[in-house]
């Protein structure tokens, strides 16, 4: 976030969403969109997206998990937030991830697919109007990402 609002680039993010030019935050990318994160220390982020990024939990039901998350996970559909089926070809299609924080929307709405972590759900697709947030990585999503960044190009 440093280097963006070095740079001019948040503000240039900022304009471009309000034009409603489509936007793809992957990882990283996706917790910058939102307002608040707590990665090495408390900064704000683009503000994009209301809500927070946080660091994924070590324990979670007393079992100990590894934390970053490195590897393939099952997205699932949240089903209740999706009125149609333009997204159903990611459910239960494993995408690739490397994170330590994870992304905590206001609106739960906006959550399209989520993987499980012991017992808690972790968004990994979230979208608000033309903003896009992946918190896995589609470009090492061999076939799975390659289908969702042809959906994002054709949407």
């Amino acid at each position: 976030m440093r280097r963006l609002k070095k740079t001019g680039m948040d503000k240039y993010i900022i304009k471009k969403s309000n034009e409603n030019i489509p936007i793809l935050g992957i990882c990283i990318g996706m917790q910058m969109l939102f307002s608040k994160s707590y990665e090495f220390e408390e900064c704000d982020g683009l503000n994009l997206i209301e809500g927070e990024v946080i660091k994924l939990k070590s324990k979670i039901d007393n079992k100990n998990l590894l934390v970053p998350v490195v590897g393939w996970n099952k997205n699932i559909c949240n089903k209740k937030n999706i009125k149609n089926d333009e997204f159903k070809f990611l459910d239960n299609k494993y995408f690739y991830y490397l994170h330590s924080f994870h992304c905590i929307p206001k609106n739960n709405d906006i959550v399209h697919t989520f993987y499980q972590r012991g017992n808690e759900n972790i968004s990994s697709l979230v979208i608000k109007n033309n903003i896009w947030g992946a918190q896995f990585h589609p470009e090492k999503s061999s076939l799975n990402g390659l289908n969702f960044l042809k959906k994002f190009i054709e949407l």
